[in-house]
């Protein structure tokens, strides 16, 4: 494998995991959010 392969393999890889982690961060502040409204409702 060239590394020119391997660098496009792993530039490709690690878009994907960039991916899933602005996904995870976007769930996070989502229940971030309701966990505050959840908070302001029970006071």
């Amino acid at each position: 494998m060239s590394i020119e392969a391997r660098l496009e393999s792993a530039t490709t890889e690690f878009q994907k995991i960039q991916k899933d982690l602005t996904s995870a961060v976007e769930a996070r502040q989502k229940l971030d959010t309701q966990l505050q409204e959840n908070e302001i409702v029970e006071k």
